[in-house]
């Protein structure tokens, strides 16, 4: 059972209508892009890795002649003029103390992490041995699970050079990207979070909640992350995201420091869909130490499910932005976003209605391939 059946199991909890280029960075807010991903981004008409074929869309959504915001297909690129391009020019320029702490260079390391999730060759994963390892030769992979009856995929490790502990949600792996976005648009608050402490009007979507708890994921991380404590019991713990997986990643993180009173939980995720509702972002905040939450141009899964049908993003938002600068060529720009959790400054407002679509967009963050692609 792998992306149809998640589809299937999407849709029967519904109310309604039925990713490895190194990224340097610096210390500052503004990320440029390297050679590789300037290619990739001047692209607005198609991904070449994977094919747009393959990513689930409807036939109409590949018409190469459509606007970035109507067109799943195509990488969003603002102009430097645009309303949302000088948001992003005059953000980006901001002092390194008014980033609220972020450190681009950290997270384009998390990235690659993240981006390893998606390499097919687990043994490679395991062994630390394949082409997308090598960016980060130190780290200790501890244990690399795949559950094939829900197609859910993790790792945990050890990084030396950071202290820390490392846990690594991969999304789903389907083909139907974009049909899996479109069933969220209707998906309910609908679940209790049954642990003791939580506050009573908590509210988060059950059909993640049933991928953590009814799968193995749960059980075999909670395992694995107690006996990866024992040999590391000083440090922080990083939980990794991306996409569905990134819902994963803030249940894990909640459960874990939950289950073993940790002090130091670092959460990153890069186009994660809401989990829950204003209790639980509240919730999720004062539970753990760091949140950075990624979202890129209009990458659609961010935007679901509505806010309308009561959920809320957890804070705090990191918005990569590309600007197409004229004769300085494509820029990404990094927007360190308020505290709310749903700045409407930032990827809301390049949401028509609440609403995005770009599929192009969910497949690359800080630099790095989102999916299963030939460098793995």
């Amino acid at each position: 059972m792998r992306g149809p059946a998640l589809l299937a199991l999407a849709l029967l909890l519904v109310v309604g209508p039925a990713c490895c280029a190194r990224h340097p960075g610096d210390l500052q807010t503004q990320l440029m892009l390297s050679s590789g991903l300037n290619g990739l981004l001047s692209d607005r008409s198609s991904l070449a890795d994977p094919l747009v074929a393959d990513l689930g869309l409807p036939a109409a959504a590949q018409d190469q002649q459509q606007e970035p915001l109507a067109n799943p297909a195509v990488h969003t690129l603002f102009s430097a003029d645009s309303a949302i391009g000088r948001r992003a020019a005059r953000a980006s320029l901001q002092r390194p103390e008014k980033s609220a702490g972020f450190d681009p260079v950290k997270a384009a390391k998390l990235a690659q992490l993240q981006s390893i999730s998606y390499c097919a060759a687990l043994d490679d994963v395991a062994n630390w041995n394949c082409t997308r390892c090598a960016q980060l030769p130190d780290f200790e992979p501890y244990l690399v699970h795949f559950d094939a009856s829900w197609d859910l995929l993790g790792y945990i490790g050890y990084w030396p050079s950071m202290g820390a502990k490392v846990i690594v949600f991969r999304g789903t792996d389907s083909s139907s990207w974009y049909n899996w976005a479109e069933n969220m648009r209707a998906w309910r608050t609908d679940a209790t979070y049954p642990v003791d402490g939580a506050p009573p009007a908590l509210r988060l979507h059950s059909g993640f909640l049933i991928l953590w708890n009814s799968s193995s994921m749960a059980s075999t991380f909670h395992a694995a992350f107690g006996e990866l404590l024992k040999l590391h019991p000083r440090g922080p713990t990083y939980v990794l995201g991306h996409s569905m997986g990134g819902a994963l990643a803030h249940l894990a993180a909640l459960d874990l420091q939950i289950m073993y009173g940790l002090q130091d939980v670092k959460v990153y995720t890069f186009g994660s869909p809401r989990v829950g509702n204003s209790v639980f972002s509240e919730f999720f905040s004062q539970k753990v130490s760091e949140s950075w939450r990624f979202t890129h141009g209009r990458d659609i899964v961010p935007s679901v499910p509505p806010q309308l049908l009561g959920f809320r993003h957890v804070s705090r938002e990191v918005w990569l932005v590309d600007v197409d600068d004229g004769p300085a060529g494509v820029q990404q720009r990094i927007v360190v976003c308020d505290d709310t959790g749903e700045d409407p400054s930032c990827h809301n407002a390049a949401c028509r209605l609440g609403l995005c679509t770009s599929v192009a967009d969910h497949l690359v963050y800080m630099g790095a391939h989102m999916y299963r692609g030939g460098e793995c």
